[in-house]
């Protein structure tokens, strides 16, 4: 079956948006060779604000963290938040709270936004 162009367009779009994920995930690691809750090499760019509640911050450096994947999947998988906590605590009150007044300001994500968050992750 042939796809129709609103297929097409999701495909193209998702393609770009795991690109644009793929390169900000190899910058933080590389610019934050450090877990900064245990201190471990980091091996991935843990989202504070979750991608799922903000587009704008998807592509933040300032809202990633370098974790490495023992805190990364507690994280996730605790129903603690005490490293949730160890982060703010170690990032500052205003960082945090510069995030949260972010969170909600809304982009269009359409493939120009993704293709522009390409050229810029891929100049860093």
């Amino acid at each position: 079956m042939k796809k129709t162009a609103s297929q097409k367009y999701a495909t193209k779009k998702r393609g770009l948006a795991k690109k644009a994920d793929k390169l900000l995930q190899i910058l933080v690691v590389k610019l934050n060779p450090t877990c900064i809750c245990c201190g471990d090499p980091s091996s991935v760019a843990h989202h504070f604000i979750y991608k799922s509640q903000s587009n704008y911050l998807r592509y933040s450096l300032k809202n990633c963290v370098p974790l490495c994947f023992k805190c990364h999947y507690l994280i996730h998988h605790s129903k603690s938040s005490e490293l949730s906590g160890l982060i703010t605590l170690r990032k500052g009150k205003d960082w945090f709270n510069e995030l949260i007044l972010e969170k909600n300001k809304l982009v269009k994500t359409n493939l120009s936004f993704y293709e522009e968050k390409i050229k810029t992750l891929e100049k860093l």
